[in-house]
């Protein structure tokens, strides 16, 4: 039996909410993550179950990024039971590289940084290219969305997941991962030509539980 889960906020959120007078999507070359802990919550014996736990640092709009997802979720042995919320813990600090087009400029993500909130970084940009890995990230102030909390250098995500997962004794679980990254890199003119920010916007992530 298959069943497909579409977890748009697994572990990841908008977090600059602030109004800009041009802004421009652009699907990235480059979007990496480090995941820390996955958890989920096991409703029949009131437990969160930790279902990988270590760093891992992969390229999500990577042609093998669920494949690499997918090893991280799938190793541990899950206890029977009906599984009914997620959470998931990432580091503060993503990773893009992109390019987008904002009236008639393009401007490529580079390595220097636009400060914001108390604590956090956009990706600068130039107008000159190639795009390179521009660093963001999340502050620890102004997160954006509900179930989010910060712990030092990481914050987590927890929430309900779209329908409960029942594991039944004895049963293996495999989970498979997709990611969409399709215009999740955002670049804001700053007002002064030529001058622009990038910062990455949610991937929509797709689970599908394989029996």
């Amino acid at each position: 039996m298959r069943r497909i889960l579409f977890l748009t906020l697994l572990f990841f959120i908008a977090y600059i909410n602030y109004s800009f007078a041009k802004t421009a999507n652009a699907t990235p070359d480059e979007y990496i993550v480090t995941i820390n802990k996955v958890e989920l919550y096991n409703s029949t014996t009131s437990t969160w179950v930790t279902v990988a736990s270590g760093d891992l640092t992969f390229d999500i709009a990577s042609v093998n990024a669920g494949e690499v997802a997918g090893s991280y979720v799938s190793g541990a042995a899950i206890p029977e039971g009906v599984y009914t919320q997620e959470r998931t813990t990432v580091s503060r600090t993503f990773y893009i590289k992109a390019s987008g087009t904002i009236d008639a400029t393009t401007y490529y993500t580079d390595t220097g940084n636009t400060s914001f909130e108390t604590d956090g970084l956009a990706a600068n940009t130039n107008t000159t290219g190639p795009a390179v890995r521009g660093k963001v990230v999340v502050p620890t102030t102004g997160l954006q969305g509900a179930g989010f909390t910060v712990q030092g250098d990481y914050f987590y995500h927890e929430g309900d997941l779209p329908s409960p997962i029942t594991v039944k004794k004895s049963l293996t679980k495999k989970m498979r991962i997709k990611f969409n990254v399709l215009n999740t890199a955002e670049f804001n003119d700053l007002g002064t030509p030529g001058s622009a920010i990038c910062y990455n916007q949610p991937p929509t992530v797709t689970f599908e539980v394989v029996d």
